[in-house]
């Protein structure tokens, strides 16, 4: 009897351990961003986002998030995001591409992109490319130098992200850089860093939780950017 009713217990377990267990877990699977930096301080990114959606919490689509205001000398500068263009389709069929439908929001100096069709709900990884142009964002100048200083990920995102990374091209040869992984206002530098002339390589080391995101700052030499300043 004993043994029977220990056999009981384990089948009670699993039959409640299973639903839970069962649910897909809402994510990023991947997160691959294709940054160039201009001269004239334009700023031409590519984002490649897998997304995975929860099997318990219907979603019509991805919600993308930025921060693009940035402060030089205790000054907010007057910044610009154009978004050029949005795609996505499921991950198991790529010809059913939609392009550009998606809602735009613009508060306090981050930018909200709701993109899918508020008439359908998914439920399978998604691929979205969202393709955008900065301008006056992300570029100080220094009496010694100037430089990138560039959320690659932004600390917005409120699902984890994983396999996170970028391929930077600047407009010189990059000599110094630092990367910030993890919380906003983190100072670790907890990123893998490859440097080839002028491209940077970039990821973080871990899995970006939920509101983490990651940051870079590359020195160039002074003359290397137009001067926005006014």
């Amino acid at each position: 009897m004993k043994k029977l009713s220990t056999v009981l217990i384990l089948i009670g377990i699993l039959l409640c351990a299973t639903p839970i267990d069962a649910q897909e877990q809402e994510k990023i699977l991947k997160f691959e961003s294709n940054i160039t930096v201009n001269t004239d301080t334009t700023i031409n990114i590519v984002e490649n986002i897998t997304f995975n959606p929860s099997s318990t919490i219907p979603r019509h689509g991805l919600e993308w998030t930025l921060p693009y205001v940035y402060k030089v000398s205790a000054f907010r500068r007057p910044t610009e995001i154009k978004i050029n263009r949005v795609t996505y389709y499921p991950v198991s069929n790529p010809s059913q591409k939609v392009l550009n439908k998606y809602s735009r929001s613009d508060e306090n100096g981050w930018i909200t992109l709701r993109i899918g069709d508020a008439d359908k709900y998914i439920n399978e990884p998604y691929e979205y490319i969202v393709e955008y142009t900065l301008k006056y964002t992300g570029i100080s100048y220094f009496d010694e130098h100037e430089e990138i200083y560039l959320n690659i990920i932004g600390p917005g995102w409120a699902v984890p992200i994983e396999n996170a990374k970028a391929t930077l091209t600047a407009p010189t040869d990059i000599k110094e850089i630092v990367c910030f992984a993890g919380p906003d206002g983190e100072k670790g530098q907890n990123c893998n860093i490859e440097v080839n002339g002028n491209v940077l390589n970039v990821s973080p080391k871990d899995t970006l939780q939920p509101y983490e995101g990651y940051t870079v700052a590359i020195k160039q030499p002074v003359g290397t950017f137009e001067d926005t300043t006014k």
